[in-house]
C-alpha cells in the first residue's frame, strides 16, 4: 500500500486484530507503544514531503488492555517526611506534584 492510500482504518484494522489475538494479556501502553512507530511514519514522511494532509493515524482505535496489576498510591506525608530525613545534608531536594516536569524544568524554579 502506498503512503498517501493508508486511512485510519486502515491503522484500525491491525490493532482491532491484534486486540482479538491477545485481548487482555497486552497493557493499553503495550498497545500505544504499537500506534506510536506507525504514526512516526507519516510524520517522517510529512516532514519529508512525500505526504500531505492529517497524520491518518490520529484517531486510531488503540484498546484499552489490561488493568495495572499495581495500585499507584501517592506518599503520605509521614512517608514524604521519612524520605526527607533519610536525605538531610545530601544537597537541594525538589519535591514535584507533577509528573511531567523534566529535571531542568523543576531545576529553573
Amino acid at each position: 500500500m502506498r503512503v498517501r492510500d493508508f486511512r485510519t482504518v486502515d491503522g484500525s484494522r491491525p490493532m482491532k486484530a491484534v486486540e482479538n489475538e491477545h485481548g487482555d494479556s497486552l497493557s493499553h501502553g503495550t498497545y500505544k507503544g504499537i500506534k506510536v512507530p506507525m504514526s512516526a511514519i507519516f510524520t517522517h514522511a510529512k516532514n519529508e514531503g512525500v505526504y500531505d494532509g492529517i497524520n491518518p493515524m490520529t484517531g486510531v482505535y488503540i484498546p484499552k488492555g489490561k488493568r495495572h496489576g499495581r495500585k499507584r498510591l501517592a506518599y503520605t506525608r509521614e512517608e514524604v517526611e521519612k524520605h526527607l530525613e533519610l536525605f538531610s545534608g545530601a544537597g537541594p531536594i525538589v519535591i514535584s506534584t507533577k509528573t511531567d516536569h523534566t529535571l531542568p524544568k523543576l531545576l529553573s524554579v
